[in-house]
């Protein structure tokens, strides 16, 4: 028995060790090829994120941008709009004076306009049309 398992053993040592060889072998190429596939598949989706990423750099900028003519537009719209609203006031006040002032001429002329009508000619109406007409223009 024993030396039928040595003669097992000394001829079969060989090519089994020889199939486990290549069976390893085997199983390290495939090892190998799957992560070079999966490398290569991070390196690829790594390419596509850093391309994502400086397309979103790129438009961030462009927002930035943006933003900053934005704020400067406000800020002139801001400005413009105080200008006009002291101006409005300025001419509010100016309207009111000049009202003011046309009812305190308008009340003059009312005053004498009623002193012109309520006055009674005298016997000689020219001297008291000269008189009316001097009075008038005082």
């Amino acid at each position: 028995m024993t030396f039928l398992i040595s003669l097992l053993v000394n001829k079969l040592a060989g090519p089994i060790a020889s199939g486990l060889a290549a069976v390893l072998a085997l199983a390290l190429a495939g090892v190998w090829t799957i992560d070079h596939l999966q490398l290569a598949g991070q390196r690829k989706a790594l390419a596509q994120g850093v391309a994502a990423l400086a397309g979103a750099k790129a438009d961030l900028a462009i927002c930035q941008s943006n933003v900053a003519a934005l704020d400067g537009a406000v800020q002139r719209q801001n400005a413009a709009v105080q200008v006009l609203a002291a101006d409005g006031a300025a001419r509010a006040k100016a309207a009111a004076a000049a009202v003011d002032a046309a009812r305190a001429q308008g009340g003059a002329q009312t005053a004498a306009a009623a002193r012109l009508l309520a006055a009674k000619p005298g016997p000689d109406l020219c001297a008291s049309a000269d008189r009316l007409i001097l009075e008038s223009v005082q």
